[in-house]
């Protein structure tokens, strides 16, 4: 039980910091090659 009330939190700290990147554009290259292979398959 204390095991996974533990990871709940390091999950969302560890998404808030990816999509902190994802605004501050330093994954800005990467999120443009996922987009444009979302184009190409969907």
């Amino acid at each position: 039980k204390v095991v996974k009330e533990n990871i709940f939190p390091t999950l969302k700290k560890y998404f808030e910091t990816l999509y902190r990147q994802f605004s501050y554009g330093l994954l800005g290259e990467k999120a443009m090659e996922v987009s444009y292979f979302l184009e190409i398959n969907f």
